[in-house]
């Protein structure tokens, strides 16, 4: 199973609530085909120059 991470410069807790305010398309991209999709989006910390265009995803196994 693949999700796609939504990284941000934040800590976040499990079941802890978060506004997000996303405005790049990408991300808007992204968040509207998890919408679509019922498919679930992870958060991930990101210690990685700020403008990079690069997208994370995760995959395991039940």
């Amino acid at each position: 199973m693949n999700i796609p991470l939504f990284p941000l410069q934040t800590v976040l807790f499990p079941g802890g609530p978060l506004s997000l305010r996303i405005f790049e398309r990408r991300y808007l991209d992204m968040i509207s085909e998890c919408l679509r999709s019922n498919q679930l989006f992870g958060i991930v910390l990101n210690n990685q120059l700020p403008n990079s265009d690069e997208f994370f995803f995760v995959t395991w196994e039940h």
